[in-house]
């Protein structure tokens, strides 16, 4: 990363649902439209993908700046992909940044 600090970030976290039975289409949907489109746009840093085992996915994904993913939220409203990421129901939250907490040295 650049000398950007972590404080300067945009952070938006997208929640997904699917049925387990299609988790593993829905996360190969994902991980393409992430892979080849997202992650693609100025501003992206970085972004990681969960699952867990009743079809719950969480997207985390870090920005240089709101107005950075503000313009990929623009030009993702015509991607073809976005009929089939809707029907994961997805919910979008968006945070600035609080605190950054990192491991502690423990004493032996």
């Amino acid at each position: 990363m650049s000398a950007q600090s972590v404080s300067d970030t945009f952070v938006v976290i997208v929640e997904f649902k699917c049925m387990p039975s299609e988790l593993e289409a829905s996360l190969a949907l994902l991980r393409r439209y992430i892979g080849s489109f997202l992650n693609t746009h100025a501003g992206f840093i970085e972004s990681f993908l969960q699952h867990d085992s009743d079809g719950n996915i969480v997207h985390v994904a870090r920005w240089q700046s709101e107005s950075d993913f503000r313009a990929f939220a623009v030009a993702a409203q015509t991607h073809p992909d976005l009929p089939e990421l809707r029907k994961l129901a997805p919910s979008a939250r968006f945070f600035q940044y609080s605190d950054h907490f990192l491991p502690t040295a423990t004493m032996s």
